[in-house]
């Protein structure tokens, strides 16, 4: 598993920095600039297109740390199309669904990122790296919510999210996160 740091804007100044954790790829190095659209190549067997997909999220990566994030989202938008490809070949790979909702959370698609979370954890209920990264979307939503009802309603249902990761193993990276993520709501 991989350790990812995002930095979102939240209202017009404040920044929220983010961990999350998702397959990715190998950490294979820093990211070329985007210099428009990525293209998505969704050809080829399912071993093909989880390596492709992971090379586009690190080079989003690479992008975003390198405080490029019109590249990061570029890249994880191909990325998200990439992964859906795979997900399509194998369905039930809770891991590339997983991916496949953190790519389309990071290209700005929030809404569907948490759809797609949602689809992972119906047939998959105990995968603690969902419930996490679904606490962390819902986490993010709050921050970025501008009526307070809807702010109220995000944090609830992230605790929720993250008190499910916490529950099924206190003691791995994804359940120590959820629980550091909790003391922050």
């Amino acid at each position: 598993m991989l350790w990812i740091w995002l930095g979102l804007a939240a209202a017009a100044v404040a920044v929220v920095a983010l961990v999350i954790i998702a397959g990715g790829g190998s950490g294979s190095g820093p990211a070329v600039p985007a210099a428009g659209p990525v293209a998505a190549d969704t050809s080829g067997s399912y071993a093909e297109l989880v390596g492709r997909a992971n090379d586009l999220y690190d080079q989003g990566m690479g992008a975003f740390d390198s405080d490029d994030d019109a590249g990061g989202v570029e890249y994880f938008s191909a990325a998200s199309e990439v992964y859906r490809a795979a997900w399509k070949k194998q369905p039930g790979d809770p891991s590339v669904g997983t991916d496949l909702a953190v790519a389309l959370f990071y290209s700005r698609h929030h809404d569907e990122a948490l759809e797609q979370i949602a689809v992972v954890l119906k047939k998959n209920p105990t995968f603690q790296s969902g419930h996490l990264n679904k606490g962390i979307f819902l986490q993010t939503e709050a921050s970025e919510a501008a009526d307070d009802g809807d702010a109220a309603d995000f944090l609830a249902q992230a605790k929720t999210a993250l008190q499910k990761a916490v529950s099924l193993d206190p003691t791995s990276d994804a359940g120590k996160h959820a629980a550091e993520q909790l003391k922050s709501l």
